[in-house]
């Protein structure tokens, strides 16, 4: 992924498995974070939300999904960011 934040652009993956039934992830960015992913769900029209949680806040990523693509929205507290990526396999 490629998020547009006011520091700049930040770089990573996120990374979705299936256990038990129940869909898990994780964010890795290029600066060495892992984080999980918590409240995964997959909505109407290609559209996936999940949040992340840090250390003072819950932000909320939703992805809009079109094949091999997507495009979203990141909110934290403080601000709104676009985030664009691509499925890799």
């Amino acid at each position: 992924f490629s998020l547009e934040t006011p520091d700049g652009t930040m770089t990573g993956s996120f990374l979705f498995q299936k256990k038990d039934g129940e869909l898990t992830g994780e964010v890795n960015t290029d600066q060495g974070d892992y984080v999980p992913l918590t409240n995964i769900e997959i909505r109407d029209n290609n559209v996936l939300y999940f949040e992340v949680e840090t250390d003072y806040e819950t932000i909320t990523v939703t992805l809009t999904i079109e094949k091999k693509t997507f495009t979203g929205q990141v909110r934290s507290q403080d601000t709104d960011m676009e985030i664009t990526g691509e499925k890799v396999e």
